[in-house]
């Protein structure tokens, strides 16, 4: 995993433990079968098949969302 994978992994449990009002959706590689969101009720995963960087991100991802 690169830096910004690690810094995403210990700031979301961070996140949950200061913020337990507000709701977040992580969004995740469907194709991955782990979860990285903290198991707080108001943290959710979305699965998405768009690719990361891919030239055509913004709009893929925009009509999948």
């Amino acid at each position: 995993m690169g830096g910004i994978s690690q810094y995403t992994l210990y700031l979301l449990p961070a996140l949950a433990a200061l913020d337990t009002e507000n709701q977040y959706t992580i969004l995740q590689m469907g194709k991955d079968g782990r979860f990285y969101a903290p198991t707080a009720p108001n943290f959710h995963r979305q699965n998405v098949y768009t690719p990361c960087h891919h030239r055509l991100e913004k709009w893929a991802l925009g009509a999948e969302l």
